[in-house]
């Protein structure tokens, strides 16, 4: 059982789910066994092993400080019990110690023709939104779209063309098409100059690349090879093989890979130690996943990570949070999603800072609403320190099994 935490209730369906599950052994793990009360710590090792820590009721006299759910009392019994169940290796005690990493985040300005089109695609999304209509599906749409406009015109053209040919967007095909055509007439990137900048600063070093979306890739592909820098593609169209290959190419010969999603997850690239987030997922968590695969075990150099970001766009407000308010380049690795667990909305932080986009009237409006939005991430860092410290004063460092 991954994740064990959520069987911290014993009135939740999943509780009384795994609990009555027929089991000769069970494994579960997490990493914060009591976020809020002692009352979750029983009702875990329950599952393991029922009667181990008595009744409930047995539970809170024995072990809590009465009037506060949060303390215990008889420690060095309490810590006996749990040994005979539990084992718990602090990072102290694993010592894996990785190497620091670094985060650049290179603002730049996109050009005329690049800003405009930004804007008018934003303002078509802000629109679209607020007609009434709003539907699972046209809502995912729209968010595609304001994501491709954050990466190049070349993403975002294709799925202009694509609504303005589909019923759900008739009513809009006029200005889809003017906007595709916008997107088709737009000759400058500011991003792949940036980036052109930082391969040429590299020197010899492997840098991998990434971005989100199809389309921008094979933009990049194109700069590339017109200005004679080598590189190898990897994306999801690869077969296994290909894949492979394309990653051993890269250990033994390449200097740059340049990657969508499908090296975010399950590829060891330790060999290589800078990244370039070219576009820049909503999802924090994706964002760790990327740098996981440079700054991992076996890395023996310093990690440089370069996020590019053009100012006024979301990715531009979504670095500012991450980076500037949260550090989040400076978590320990798996700190990041448990800050996203302890958001009090229930929506993903993607559909938040997606309606933060949105509902902002204008660019006052929007630095408030952001602000806000970075100021529930920094709450929610705090809770996650407070039960880690919690953990370490119900454990602490000398807890053996």
């Amino acid at each position: 059982m991954d994740e064990a935490h959520h069987l911290k209730n014993r009135s939740s369906v999943t509780w009384k789910f795994v609990n009555d599950l027929q089991k000769r052994f069970i494994l579960m793990l997490t990493a914060t066994p009591v976020e809020n009360r002692l009352e979750e710590l029983y009702n875990l090792i329950t599952i393991l092993k029922p009667g181990q820590l008595s009744t409930p009721q047995e539970f809170r006299r024995q072990f809590v400080v009465k009037g506060d759910p949060h303390s215990p009392k008889n420690r060095g019994l309490l810590r006996e019990l749990m040994a005979d169940v539990m084992i718990r290796h602090s990072r102290g005690q694993v010592n894996v110690k990785l190497p620091p990493r670094r985060a650049h985040t290179v603002r730049l300005s996109l050009s005329p023709a690049e800003h405009n089109l930004y804007q008018n695609v934003s303002q078509f999304v802000r629109q679209a939104l607020q007609e009434g209509r709003d539907t699972g599906t046209r809502k995912l749409t729209l968010g595609i779209l304001q994501r491709e406009i954050g990466s190049s015109a070349t993403a975002v053209a294709p799925t202009l063309r694509k609504m303005a040919e589909q019923p759900a967007w008739k009513a809009h095909k006029t200005r889809l098409l003017a906007l595709a055509a916008e997107a088709d007439a737009i000759t400058e990137w500011a991003k792949a100059d940036a980036l052109l900048k930082i391969l040429h600063s590299a020197g010899q070093d492997r840098v991998l690349v990434f971005t989100h979306f199809q389309a921008t890739l094979e933009a990049l592909a194109e700069r590339l090879t017109a200005v004679g820098i080598p590189f190898i593609p990897y994306h999801g169209g690869l077969t296994i093989h290909q894949k492979d290959e394309a990653i051993r190419r890269f250990e033994e010969e390449g200097r740059i890979l340049l990657s969508t999603e499908a090296a975010g997850e399950g590829r060891n690239l330790q060999f290589c130690h800078i990244m370039v987030n070219f576009d820049l997922p909503w999802n924090p968590q994706r964002i760790e996943q990327r740098v996981g695969r440079i700054h991992r075990v076996g890395q023996k150099r310093q990690v440089e990570i370069f996020n590019l970001s053009a100012q006024g766009t979301i990715e531009d407000y979504l670095l500012t949070i991450l980076d500037r308010k949260l550090n989040m380049f400076e978590l320990v690795i798996g700190e990041m999603e448990m800050i996203l667990g302890y958001l009090t909305q229930e929506q993903d932080f993607e559909e938040m800072l997606l309606e933060v986009w949105l509902n902002s009237a204008d660019e006052t409006g929007l630095e408030t609403n952001m602000t806000e939005l970075g100021d529930r991430l920094l709450a929610a860092r705090d809770t996650m320190r407070r039960v880690q410290t919690f953990d370490d004063t119900l454990f602490g460092e000398d807890f053996t099994a």
